[in-house]
């Protein structure tokens, strides 16, 4: 049996700051954000790699304060490309918690945690193979 991600639902506050943290500073392509800006497509969403996304609900309200329905998500980048995204944070004034040797899908790696604009965890974790 085959099981992968396929996506990922965000709920989108504030759509200018999370397209930047995930285009610009974690290196993520956006899909179908001129369409949504328009109107023809009912979110954006973030291409992790060719099999996943994270789509970026907006909120229906506003107003309504979004309760968090989830701790985190975490997302496996090789060696390179991790410390480039680290070299990004840092360089953005992101607040960051680690690095942290922890166990994950492929065993231990190294792993940094960081919030998105709108307050959603994200681990960011390499593997040294």
């Amino acid at each position: 049996m085959t099981i992968n991600l396929d996506h990922l639902v965000l709920k989108l506050r504030n759509e200018p700051a999370m397209i930047a943290f995930y285009t610009d500073i974690l290196g993520l392509e956006a899909e179908r954000l001129e369409d949504y800006r328009s109107g023809r497509a009912p979110f954006p969403s973030i291409r992790i790699n060719a099999t996943t996304l994270i789509d970026l609900l907006p909120q229906n309200d506003p107003a309504e304060t979004p309760t968090p329905n989830l701790d985190h998500f975490c997302m496996a980048l090789d060696r390179q490309t991790w410390d480039a995204v680290y070299a990004r944070l840092v360089e953005q004034g992101v607040e960051i918690s680690g690095p942290h040797n922890l166990w994950g899908a492929r065993g231990q790696g190294t792993s940094i945690y960081v919030k998105d604009p709108d307050g959603n965890g994200v681990e960011l974790k390499t593997y040294d193979e």
